[in-house]
């Protein structure tokens, strides 16, 4: 067995801006009595950062994978996969408000032989956390991600969520103190491929 190995990275920064990135390869050969099996593995991660203050944070990252099989120097198996997310997060200077939101999109193509397959999502979502007073909080987020196969029927989804949770200060019972919460959450989650399902729970300890 042969392996050969590279790992290549880096990082910048320029004022509210940080780059990173990260390059590896990695190439294996196997001889195996009368089959000669090479393998290739390559992946690229480039992460960009924007924090102009406490604020704000807004994040971007891009992924690259791809893997090559060859038997007898023949193409044998492969995959290419390319990934974008995008992730926000915005809080009030008070701290009581939290935003979140996501971005993302994925690509997989696959062969086998000469039989190839290819696969598309995209996905988004965003949610918020509120400190109405220091015991309770209160939570949303909805979203929702759309998926395209080879030979199948697209794939759509969504979902919405929301919660009330409220923790007050202990309760000092001589040298121990005494800690409750409780927990309201109710969500929907529908799917074309699937019935809608709604739950709701209640907690407390």
């Amino acid at each position: 067995e042969n392996t050969n190995d590279l790992l290549a990275g880096a990082t910048q920064r320029f004022g509210a801006n940080a780059l990173d990135y990260q390059v590896s390869f990695r190439d294996t050969v196997r001889d195996e009595l009368l089959l000669r099996r090479q393998d290739t593995l390559t992946d690229a991660t480039v992460r960009h950062a924007y924090r102009p203050d406490e604020s704000l944070s807004v994040e971007t990252v891009l992924d690259s994978a791809h893997s090559r099989e060859l038997l007898n120097e023949q193409p044998a198996f492969g995959t290419d996969d390319t990934a974008l997310d995008n992730f926000t997060t915005w809080r009030s200077q008070d701290k009581r408000w939290t935003w979140r939101t996501h971005l993302g999109g994925k690509q997989s193509e696959s062969s086998v032989l000469d039989v190839q397959a290819r696969t598309q999502s995209l996905n988004t979502s965003a949610g918020f956390s509120f400190e109405w007073t220091q015991a309770l909080r209160l939570t949303g987020e909805a979203g929702g991600s759309r998926a395209q196969a080879t030979d199948s029927p697209d794939v759509t989804r969504s979902f919405e969520n929301a919660g009330l949770f409220y923790a007050p200060r202990p309760v000092p019972l001589g040298p121990f103190q005494y800690q409750w919460s409780s927990s309201l959450t109710a969500s929907n989650a529908n799917s074309s491929d699937a019935e809608a399902v709604q739950t709701g729970t209640l907690g407390l300890r």
